[in-house]
């Protein structure tokens, strides 16, 4: 079960994207063998034809007390949003200025892909040229590769 993208198979027919899912179920799974018996949980996963990096299922409300570092939550028609206090920003107040300080780097995980998506991303410059983004490869590079990237 790790490790299989159940999205793969052939018999999937999602006409968009196509997202894994855990489904966990109450009841327990138990393997009896005489005199031992093992009992673990049953987990199953399953091919949704959704997008995993837009799937809202989960409703949030204020009450779940969901911004940080003294945001205000308010709940409008489609979602919640918060008012960060000065010195935070970000959707749930979680977020400071970052800073490198010339030669640092932030690795993240990988964005869910879904057959229509939108990133937006805002940055303020202290230095005229620099790499901001990089997508490539995730094992080190060879000894003679080299990357220079400029913005101005």
């Amino acid at each position: 079960m790790v490790g299989i993208d159940e999205c793969l198979y052939e018999n999937q027919m999602c006409e968009g994207s196509c997202t894994n899912t855990l489904d966990i179920s109450n009841l327990p799974y138990m393997v009896n063998a005489n005199r031992t018996a093992l009992v673990g949980v049953r987990v199953d996963v399953i091919a949704e034809c959704t997008c995993g990096a837009r799937n809202f299922t989960k409703s949030e409300t204020c009450r779940t007390s969901p911004c940080y570092n003294g945001g205000r939550c308010s709940e409008g028609r489609y979602a919640l949003s918060c008012s960060c206090p000065s010195g935070y920003n970000g959707p749930r107040c979680q977020q400071t200025a970052r800073s490198f300080r010339g030669n640092g780097w932030a690795w993240y995980p990988p964005l869910d892909m879904c057959d229509t998506s939108h990133l937006s991303l805002e940055f303020i410059t202290r230095k005229a040229d620099g790499m901001l983004l990089y997508n490539g490869p995730i094992v080190p590079p060879e000894p003679d590769e080299l990357l220079v990237s400029g913005v101005h």
